[in-house]
């Protein structure tokens, strides 16, 4: 998380809807399908396309971050071999990234004024003096 926590929001934002339909549209969609035709179980290229999109994430998350893209990530593999329905698949990552990314990240640094929080998240006795 630390890596993005610099991006400007418009970029994050951004991403976040390049990112959400392309992961989906390759995981679940294309190779759930693709790979089901080749081995005969959609079940099976299920599990195979998780096991990619968790290793896929290590890179840029960590491992224990990436950890839980197994959860997320399998709760959507199940819903698109259930129902195939990609848009909302799309439309849930996307709610989830914006959330995760986005909002959440900017809530925790916005003052509290019922615990005498400084516009930087540092309480009020320990902000810098001018």
């Amino acid at each position: 998380m630390h890596r993005i926590a610099n991006f400007p929001t418009w970029v994050l934002i951004l991403t976040i809807f390049v990112v959400a339909p392309a992961e989906e549209l390759l995981y679940r969609a294309y190779a759930i399908e693709r790979l089901g035709a080749l081995i005969g179980s959609r079940w099976t290229a299920g599990v195979v396309s998780l096991s990619v999109f968790f290793l896929t994430h290590v890179p840029m998350w960590g491992w224990a971050v990436a950890l839980t893209t197994i959860v997320s990530g399998g709760l959507v593999t199940i819903v698109y071999l259930v129902r195939a329905d990609v848009v909302a698949l799309v439309t849930a990552h996307v709610i989830t990234d914006l959330s995760g990314l986005v909002i959440a990240p900017h809530l925790v640094r916005w003052p509290l004024p019922d615990m005498h929080m400084a516009s930087c998240g540092r309480p009020a006795h320990n902000r810098p003096r001018r």
